[in-house]
């Protein structure tokens, strides 16, 4: 993030401030927001582009991380919400199945509290909201797949 509103007001009015002038604002277990409207869109691509992090993970399970939307705690949910996700990063420890893998938890979690950083449990692929392919050149994420190919090609020739 490199601009910000600084309050409701300012974003109605469209003035935009860098992010270093919030910081006296912001302490250190910051928690950044993602749209509905835009989760929906990673998911859907994170699901589309799946295959090329299934392949990452045939030779190296833990070369991927993913993103899975959980269902937080009841006493957490919002009522007025149909159905409420956390959203936390996980290490692939490798696929068991075709629709199921095991992936080891890479945060603590704010609302759902079985589960914590560490811990290594079987998930669904329904529940991937993004991932990233990590490599020695930086990560590939489900929006630069491409890249890929581009790498591949020029490591042949």
């Amino acid at each position: 993030m490199l601009f910000a509103y600084p309050s409701e007001e300012a974003m109605n009015q469209h003035q935009y401030v860098p992010i270093t002038d919030l910081a006296d604002k912001m302490d250190d277990n910051l928690l950044c927001m993602i749209t509905n409207a835009e989760t929906r869109r990673m998911k859907e691509m994170a699901l589309e582009r799946l295959d090329y992090m299934r392949r990452a993970c045939a030779s190296d399970p833990e070369s991927a991380i993913v993103k899975l939307g959980l269902r937080v705690d009841p006493e957490f949910a919002d009522p007025d919400e149909k159905e409420q996700k956390e959203h936390i990063w996980f290490r692939m420890k490798g696929f068991i199945g075709p629709d199921t893998f095991q992936a080891e938890a890479l945060n603590e979690p704010y609302y759902i509290s079985s589960l914590h950083c560490g811990d290594v449990n079987v998930y669904h692929v329904s529940e991937i909201t993004d991932w990233r392919i990590l490599t020695e050149d930086g990560q590939i994420s489900p929006d630069d797949i491409y890249l890929l190919n581009y790498t591949i090609s020029d490591s042949k020739s």
